[in-house]
């Protein structure tokens, strides 16, 4: 019987392992806001924020129907330079750059003047200090810049229902290499909004708008879902499994257990 018991469990061992490894590959992916066509697709404008001016910061707002599948950690982006009013590569380089994030319940269409009423009770900074990156010019459109890594991953899920919030701040009144961002607006980026103020320290906006988005490629983790780490736990336990199959099989060869 333990044979037979064991024998069933390997082969759901080696069902179990055969998705792993075929998931395996997917836990890094690269995200490409507001969606994936414009990760060839040049956007219909340019945004001087948050790296195109001196003083300021700006809202980003995506909402949860542009992301597919489930929770991921966040762990930095890349921006590119707009290929319609170009000037070069170049590296952008500050000594006081900011980046909060947080899941919000406001949408393109209600985010709120008042920065800090869009934010959720997640919000984090993920990076604050000096940040410094390259970027290119003369495709259309132009590759993404170097990772901005953030020194704290942030967690976001989707399936959550709430849009995912961007926050960036530029304290730095002598940064150099500013550039303006590639950026898409209008009804085919319906699920965004925007908000920006040329002071980093004010606390309402100066420009509001739905329908605004910053385009940029997120770098992410993907976290397995509940099943995967069931799927985890057996393989575990058909493992030890066998193992005490294997103890036992030696112990039957010297006549001292019958594994039948």
């Amino acid at each position: 019987m333990i044979r037979n018991f064991v024998s069933v469990l390997t082969g759901l061992m080696l069902v179990c392992g055969a998705i792993l490894v075929a998931t395996a590959g997917h836990l890094h992916a690269d995200i490409v806001l507001p969606d994936s066509s414009f990760a060839t697709t040049e956007g219909n404008s340019n945004a001087a924020t948050p790296f195109g001016l001196l003083d300021s910061q700006s809202q980003w707002l995506y909402e949860d129907s542009l992301f597919s599948g489930g929770p991921i950690s966040i762990n930095g982006l890349r921006v590119r330079r707009d290929a319609l009013i170009g000037g070069g590569p170049g590296t952008f380089s500050s000594s006081n750059f900011r980046i909060d994030l947080s899941s919000t319940s406001k949408t393109g269409a209600t985010l709120e003047a008042t920065f800090d009423n869009n934010h959720g009770s997640n919000r984090t900074t993920v990076l604050n200090g000096a940040l410094s990156f390259s970027y290119s010019d003369g495709g259309s459109p132009n590759a993404f810049g170097d990772l901005i890594v953030f020194d704290t991953p942030f967690v976001y899920d989707p399936n959550s229902g709430d849009s995912l919030l961007f926050h960036f701040f530029q304290f730095d009144t002598s940064v150099t290499g500013l550039f303006a961002a590639d950026r898409e607006t209008g009804s085919s980026v319906a699920p965004t909004g925007f908000a920006w103020n040329n002071d980093p320290n004010a606390s309402t906006a100066s420009f509001l708008t739905a329908e605004d988005a910053l385009i940029m490629q997120l770098d992410v983790s993907i976290i397995p879902e509940p099943g995967s780490i069931m799927l985890l736990g057996v393989l575990s336990t058909v493992g030890l499994i066998r193992r005490r199959r294997e103890k036992l099989g030696r112990l039957s060869m010297l006549g001292l257990f019958d594994v039948d």
